[in-house]
């Protein structure tokens, strides 16, 4: 279960119990960490496990270590609220949120960490920003997404496009697919007669 504090309150939360009316069975999502901007970790998201009848062995919750490389060009860097989910094949982290407005600049690197139930391999990733303030405009380099697990592989996703409206094609958000179309490819030599 995904659980999301919208409220400017801190929120501490311990457990949630579910009970389906039909069949009296309880599960139970345990979570007792704070859901706030301020306190704790800072986290205003939670992934919770179910654990119950016929449930044997709840996925695990495991830490993504997210890595987003601002580019070299001139004026790369953006004020806006960017976001990132990450995806496998069938589920996601859920959209995560960085409003630190010191946070990427031209030619940095900005780690954070995402907290979710496993994904078995990560495929893509949809990101961008909220167009927020004067300097909305982020030229992304690439992204890597590493798992804490060690039994996942790291992945990069190569963007190196502008995430602004009056650039490139316009967008602010984007999906990068692994094997994505603005990675090099292979070359290949040819003989045409």
């Amino acid at each position: 279960m995904r659980v999301k504090n919208f409220f400017p309150t801190a929120w501490h939360l311990n457990r949630i119990e579910m009970e389906n009316l039909k069949t009296n069975e309880r599960f139970l999502f345990h979570c007792g960490r704070w859901l706030s901007k301020r306190d704790g970790d800072k986290q205003i998201i939670r992934e919770l496990p179910a654990q119950g009848p016929g449930i044997n062995k709840p996925l695990p919750v495991i830490k993504y270590h997210v890595d987003l490389y601002t580019g070299s060009r001139r004026g790369a860097g953006t004020d806006a609220n960017v976001f990132i989910n990450i995806f496998d094949d069938i589920g996601d982290t859920g959209e995560y949120s960085s409003t630190n407005k010191n946070k990427f600049e031209r030619k940095n690197v900005d780690k954070f960490v995402i907290e979710a139930v496993s994904l078995k391999q990560i495929k893509k990733i949809r990101i961008g920003h909220d167009g927020t303030g004067p300097d909305a405009g982020w030229f992304l380099d690439k992204v890597v997404v590493r798992p804490e697990d060690i039994h996942y592989e790291e992945a990069t996703f190569i963007c190196n496009q502008w995430l602004v409206t009056d650039e490139d094609d316009g967008l602010i958000v984007r999906e990068l697919s692994l094997g994505f179309a603005g990675q090099p490819l292979d070359k290949t030599t040819y003989n045409v007669t």
